[in-house]
């Protein structure tokens, strides 16, 4: 490995130490200031009082986790003198396969349940009862408050 590669790795490292040092003492702080912005928005739009914590802090797992990945590929690319971008676009890939395979996921979870229990659902999301199964999957599948959706589900496993 030649010095400028072996600079560059040091230096990503510290970059790398220096922002998971920020964000482990500002997480909590980020994550209230963003869920709260956010259920202003769908309170004025909706007129729905929600509650977001707890998905904004969901997401953000997420995002950690993909950050860290990110952030292994990219070093382990440094150091046996791949492309970064490269193991960038693997990991972006890997986050799109795996989001799409959550919708599936969803989809046949949702395809599963009897009209009655998708009325339920609804029902208890505060949406619209009416029409018929695909209409249903489709009206909780675009609903405003998928986490009620996803907590409702996730009880049912």
């Amino acid at each position: 490995m030649d010095e400028q590669t072996q600079i560059l790795i040091g230096i990503g490292g510290l970059a790398v130490t220096a922002i998971g040092g920020w964000w482990l003492k500002n997480r909590n702080k980020t994550i209230t200031e963003i869920a709260d912005a956010l259920e202003e928005v769908v309170e004025d739009l909706t007129g729905r009082d929600v509650e977001l914590d707890e998905v904004v802090s969901d997401v953000m797992e997420a995002v950690e986790d993909v950050v860290e990945e990110a952030a292994e590929e990219v070093m382990e690319a440094l150091e046996d003198g791949e492309s970064v971008s490269e193991a960038l676009k693997e990991v972006a890939d890997d986050v799109v396969a795996d989001v799409a395979d959550a919708v599936d996921n969803l989809q046949d979870r949702l395809s599963s349940l009897k009209v009655a229990e998708l009325k339920e659902l609804l029902k208890s999301a505060g949406l619209p009862v009416s029409g018929n199964k695909l209409q249903l999957i489709e009206r909780l599948t675009e609903g405003l408050d998928n986490k009620h959706l996803l907590d409702v589900l996730k009880e049912g496993e």
